[in-house]
């Protein structure tokens, strides 16, 4: 997925599992890769509670 991004692929991504499965870790890791990196990280989510689950990403 990381390699997949940097390389400007047109791809999505969708996740999805039962609780406790790591989606908030994984996602939490690839934007903060990616931030590192200075790129731009848009998070969307079915509801405003799995939006509200990432920072912001705001310094």
């Amino acid at each position: 997925i990381y390699h997949a991004i940097l390389d400007h692929e047109s791809t999505l991504f969708f996740f999805e599992g039962h609780l406790g499965r790591g989606k908030t870790f994984l996602v939490k890791a690839l934007s903060s890769a990616l931030r590192a990196q200075e790129n731009i990280v848009l998070i969307v989510g079915s509801s405003a509670l799995c939006a509200t689950a990432y920072d912001r990403g705001r310094t």
